[in-house]
């Protein structure tokens, strides 16, 4: 199966105050305030002279968050992590009444791997206290609870590690460019795997540029690195003339598993700048199954 990014937007409970037993799984909190996520509850407060202009005269204090997730048969066997874009701030999780961990900065996302505590039988509690009872804690207002997209992730025991797949092109000039993509994948499996990798370069039209292919053997629980090594023919690359192309990235064990795909643009000219400044970072993008299985790019109106 895809890499499947489930979002999780409702099915949540608040409580402004602190709850120390909220952690527990068994906890009734039918008497809670039903939210949307993201939320933050700064803003449905009384403006006050008391608190900082930092907190926009807003109060913060403590709070927690409830979620519900309701399983899925077909994620049985598979890695299920919860992902959280920014909780502002002191963040402190559990899942079915474990603890996973805290985070003491509000912008920074971090995720939790909870296939060990996740349950199919019933309902997922993830249980979330927020504690911002400091004031003048910034230059601007940053409101107070799950702030940003909470998404739960559900891959195969084979998958790249979060963050773990980096494009660069180290060599560059106006005939060439020499691209490496560097595929840090995980087995999270108890058995050793096989896993080859391919990338695959195509062009805005959908060509194939240039393509590579690799393999390692993974261990249970390791961790490798596979890199791949391609070369890009300049198209007479320019000041004014900016070429785009996608980075598709497949891994093989027993299944074909396509993975995430990665829209760059190319590298101009050694020594050159183009027209609107430096080029922007790489972007991820999800990619589409074609009915033959076959893959094609995405619209990525986000990038340009």
């Amino acid at each position: 199966m895809d890499k499947l990014i489930l979002t999780l937007n409702d099915r949540c409970r608040f409580h402004l105050g602190d709850s120390p037993d909220a952690w527990q799984a068994w906890f009734d909190d039918s008497g809670w305030e039903e939210v949307c996520l993201p939320h933050d509850w700064s803003v449905a407060l009384p403006f006050s002279r008391e608190y900082s202009s930092g907190t926009g005269y807003l109060a913060g204090g403590i709070g927690w968050y409830r979620i519900r997730v309701t399983p899925r048969e077909e994620w049985r066997g598979k890695r299920i992590s919860v992902r959280f874009d920014g909780v502002y701030k002191n963040s402190r999780v559990w899942c079915n009444s474990y603890y996973l961990g805290c985070r003491p900065n509000g912008y920074v996302s971090f995720s939790y791997d909870i296939t060990e505590q996740f349950h199919f039988d019933r309902d997922n509690i993830l249980s979330v206290c927020v504690d911002h009872r400091d004031i003048s804690d910034s230059r601007w207002f940053t409101g107070s609870g799950i702030t940003r997209k909470v998404s739960l992730a559900v891959e195969e025991a084979v998958h790249p590690a979060a963050d773990g797949i980096f494009f660069s092109a180290p060599h560059t000039s106006a005939e060439r460019a020499d691209v490496l993509v560097q595929n840090e994948m995980i087995n999270c499996s108890g058995q050793t795997a096989q896993v080859r990798v391919t990338n695959r370069l195509l062009s805005p039209q959908g060509d194939l540029a240039a393509s590579s292919c690799a393999s390692a053997v993974l261990e249970g629980g390791q961790t490798a690195r596979i890199d791949n090594r391609m070369e890009l023919v300049s198209q007479k690359f320019s000041h004014f003339t900016q070429f785009w192309y996608f980075v598709f990235v497949y891994f093989f064990t027993r299944a074909v598993i396509p993975a995430l795909s990665r829209c760059f643009r190319a590298p101009p000219a050694a020594g050159s700048r183009s027209a609107d400044g430096p080029f922007p970072s790489p972007r991820w993008h999800r990619s589409r199954s074609g009915p033959d299985g076959s893959r094609t790019p995405r619209s990525c109106n986000r990038c340009w």
